[in-house]
């Protein structure tokens, strides 16, 4: 069963994957409880009826900047890989994908308003 199913579309980065927070000790609840130590596989689908997409993948790293905020860094995973319509493609951990989201988000961002694609993180 995939962890996590997501539709995204036009050019806006989008948040795959969240950091992790921590449980709530009185209710219980975790707002993400997505562990990306476990993910084995990220199927994207291009499903624009004509069109071709570009794809951006990355997990961006959050380090403490001693001054109450956070210095962001991109570590990219796809930049600029070109998926044909009705094409997918299939990542595996060979790729880099699993990492810790204790302080990491995964993102994506498609070229073109009007691109549409599948995301199924396994």
């Amino acid at each position: 069963m995939a962890l996590k199913y997501l539709n995204t579309s036009n050019n806006s980065e989008v948040i795959v994957i969240d950091k992790r927070s921590i449980q709530n000790p009185l209710t219980g609840q975790v707002d993400n409880d997505i562990n990306a130590a476990n993910i084995n596989s990220i199927v994207l689908c291009n499903k624009h009826a004509t069109d071709s997409v570009t794809i951006d993948l990355w997990v961006r790293n959050y380090v403490d900047n001693g001054a109450g905020g956070f210095t962001e860094t991109n570590f990219y995973i796809l930049n600029n890989v070109l998926v044909p319509n009705g094409t997918t493609l299939v990542l595996d951990k060979s790729y880099g994908i699993n990492f810790n989201n204790s302080y990491k988000r995964l993102y994506v961002q498609l070229s073109a308003s009007d691109s549409a694609v599948d995301v199924i993180i396994n």
